[in-house]
């Protein structure tokens, strides 16, 4: 029960972040000291890998990047099955793109779409495109980034997994954003808002919420991004994103440096 319980909360780790660190610390004290030893390793590194992911969206990289592979290094030892280790192969790839180690990230990307081919997993092999893209994205490998994400979005569904389908319209609506195509990039930004708002995926919403602050500020809507900005750096420091608190700071200097607010700056 509690394996089945730690990866169904999966998606707390991007609706809140908090509360899946949370739960995970809560099911770790239920767990019996005299209980079936495979077992429990089996759901010591699943919460692992749970935490890992919540590490991740809170911008605390290097700690997901060790949660992650410690977790894999125990579900190897504990000869899981493949989809176990395929989904923890997706995992620290996911925290290591984190962590800017692009070459690890893509490897064990690879290794987990072979482990979801084999196992019949087309939704996760859509998840890893999309965080392949991620990488290629990061290394400015926009055509190959482009490519990733439209596979992923070929394969996924946005009834089924709205987190990764969110996360995969706002990045590719950066890759348009950076290519300049800016009307395309605030109608798919919208796009994701809107699913991630439906999908109660509130770390993303405000993720992309700060994209559109830089958004705004290729427009020249530097009046908007102010006012915008001021109550999104108060919310991210409210629910801890320290990360997306950081850039939606620097979207919020540059607006007021424009305005000539320089005291502000």
């Amino acid at each position: 029960v509690a394996l089945h319980a730690v990866q169904a909360a999966s998606r707390l780790s991007v609706r809140r972040p908090r509360v899946a660190l949370e739960f995970a610390a809560a099911i770790r004290r239920a767990l019996p000291s005299d209980g079936d030893g495979i077992l429990l390793r089996l759901v010591g590194a699943e919460l692992k890998l749970l935490e890992s992911q919540a590490h991740l969206y809170v911008g605390k990289t290097c700690e997901a990047s060790r949660l992650a592979l410690e977790g894999l290094f125990e579900l190897e030892a504990a000869s899981a099955p493949l989809l176990l280790l395929a989904r923890a192969k997706y995992y620290a790839g996911s925290a290591l793109w984190g962590e800017t180690r692009y070459e690890e990230a893509l490897r064990f990307l690879d290794e987990a779409r072979d482990g979801f081919a084999e196992d019949g997993q087309d939704s996760w092999i859509g998840r890893v495109e999309a965080t392949a893209g991620l990488v290629h994205f990061s290394q400015a490998r926009f055509p190959e980034a482009l490519h990733a994400f439209d596979a992923a979005l070929e394969r996924l569904d946005p009834a089924v997994d709205p987190g990764p389908v969110a996360s995969t319209q706002q990045n590719r609506a950066g890759i348009l954003m950076n290519l300049g195509r800016l009307a395309e990039a605030r109608a798919a930004f919208g796009q994701a808002l809107e699913l991630s708002l439906r999908s109660g995926l509130h770390a993303s919403a405000t993720t992309i919420r700060v994209n559109l602050l830089n958004l705004g500020l290729d427009e020249g809507a530097f009046e908007e991004v102010r006012a915008r900005g001021e109550k999104l750096v108060a919310h991210c420091d409210r629910e801890g994103l320290a990360v997306d608190a950081y850039y939606a700071r620097l979207a919020l200097a540059e607006a007021c440096a424009a305005l000539g607010s320089y005291g502000a700056v």
